[in-house]
């Protein structure tokens, strides 16, 4: 049973590092996506606008 309980805890620390992992990858393109768009020349303070919200929408914030 307490070999079981260590194999699941194990696994556990596995997952949550995939999926730090994946959260900073993550981050990490929509930095560029980000970036991306704000140094276009055609960029617009309503597409800023826009980007902000839709961030904050998708992430609660």
């Amino acid at each position: 049973m307490k070999r079981n309980i260590s194999k699941l805890q194990e696994r556990m620390k596995e997952i949550q590092k995939q999926m730090r992992e994946a959260e900073r990858a993550f981050y990490a393109s929509l930095g560029k996506s980000l970036e991306s768009k704000l140094t276009d020349s055609e960029c617009t303070l309503n597409d800023i606008r826009d980007m902000y919200e839709k961030i904050k929408k998708d992430f609660g914030r």
